[in-house]
Parts: C-alpha cells; sequence; structure tokens
C-alpha cells in the first residue's frame, strides 16, 4: 500500500511539472467546500445568564465560541497577469453558521444560541502558483446575508430569535496544490480561511458584535478557456 502510495505522488509531482499557466490565461473553477465555522463575539457573563434564564446566577458558566459544520458551493475565476500570478474573484453560497454555548453549571443542559449564516460571497485577490503546483493567495471578500434564522435552544427546549443582522466583510487566505488532468483542465486541492472584519450582529443584546471565522477544505475542477 505504501509504494503504491509513493507512486501516486510521483506520478502527481510528475504531471504537475508538465502544467503551464501563461499571462492571459482565463480559468474558471467550479468547486465545493466543507469544514468548520465559528467567530468571535461579546456575550454576557454566564451569572448574568442564568439570573435572565433562571433567576439563578449558578446555572450555567461563561459562554464558549463554539465551532459548527459548514461547506462552500460555487466557482471561483482566476485571471493570469503573469505566468504565475493571477486575479482571482468568484461567486458562492456559503453556509457557515455561528454558536455561542454557555456550558451547564448547576443547570441540567447547556444553553446554545446558534445563529445558522448563509452568505453569497465575492472574493477580491490575487493567486500566486510557484512551479505551477503550489498555491498561495489571499485578499479580501464580501458577504451578502441571505439567511441568518436564530434560535436559543435549552436541552429540548427551543425558541426561534430574531435578529437584524448585517453582511459580512472580511480577509481570506488560500493555501493548496493544483494537479494537472489534461492541457485544459486541472484541479484544485485548498485551504481557505476567511476572517470577519466587520460585525454581523452588533445590536446591544445578550450576544453582541459577532465577528465570523471560516475554515474550509475545498476541491475545484480548473477550466481554462
Amino acid at each position: 500500500m505504501l509504494k503504491k502510495l509513493v507512486c501516486l505522488v510521483i506520478i502527481l509531482f510528475g504531471s504537475t511539472s508538465l502544467f503551464a499557466f501563461t499571462a492571459g490565461e482565463k480559468i474558471i473553477y467550479p468547486g465545493f467546500g466543507i469544514g468548520i465555522s465559528s467567530g468571535d463575539a461579546k456575550g454576557i457573563s454566564g451569572s448574568d445568564m442564568g439570573v435572565l434564564m433562571g433567576g439563578n446566577s449558578s446555572l450555567f458558566k461563561n459562554g464558549e465560541n463554539d465551532v459548527s459544520f459548514a461547506y462552500s458551493i460555487g466557482a471561483m475565476f482566476d485571471y493570469f497577469m503573469t505566468d504565475s500570478l493571477a486575479l482571482t474573484s468568484g461567486l458562492s453560497y456559503d453556509r457557515s453558521p455561528y454558536k455561542l454555548t454557555y456550558p451547564k453549571n448547576t443547570a441540567t443542559e447547556d444553553l446554545e444560541f446558534t445563529v445558522d449564516f448563509a452568505f453569497l460571497t465575492v472574493p477580491i485577490g490575487f493567486h500566486y502558483y510557484y512551479e505551477n503546483f503550489l498555491l498561495i493567495g489571499g485578499g479580501f471578500y464580501f458577504g451578502k446575508t441571505i439567511s441568518d434564522d436564530s434560535e436559543l435552544k435549552y436541552g429540548s427546549t427551543k425558541e426561534d430569535v430574531k435578529l437584524e443582522t448585517k453582511n459580512d466583510i472580511g480577509l481570506f487566505l488560500d493555501l493548496g496544490l493544483n494537479f494537472e488532468l489534461s492541457e485544459t483542465n486541472n484541479i484544485l486541492a485548498y485551504v481557505r480561511y476567511k476572517r470577519g472584519l466587520s460585525n454581523v450582529y452588533d445590536e446591544e443584546d445578550v450576544v453582541t458584535d459577532i465577528k465570523m471565522r471560516t475554515l474550509t477544505l475545498n476541491l475545484a475542477y480548473g477550466i481554462k478557456f
């Protein structure tokens, strides 16, 4: 099995050495990604939450930003300004929930506050391909909020919460590998980290000043034209 894996790696490295980008070339990358989402936020203390929910300051510990399953579906576009540097953009549907958990102290269950965010995201930045194989890139992104269903959950009890949320603006960083399939097609496997700079929710509330963070592993199929 190990020998087969080594041979596969050698074949992949060998094939990519024949693959070259050229200035003026354009590639569209339909693809998808899965990963995790979380965020930074300001929440009231566990004792205050206990008083608010049950009149007992010992019910909950202080809140903790939790991680949730996230995914992305869309298309990326690279326009090569040189043989290795490309302007990148695209459009994707990003499901990136935010969760704040107040662990139980004397309560019987944890208290969970979740915002099931979904964004239409447009990035703008640069991709640099080293030796046509290693991808390094980054830039800014704008995420139009299209879903913000919110829920407060305690055990089996759930309560919908309506929030006045905002759009997401931040930075992204890409790191990945490029594999040749043919003269006109390639596969891009990359990790994308997104760090929100703007507050997607900043009203005076038990939770406020939410800034998003996501980390996804992505696969994209490149089509040259």
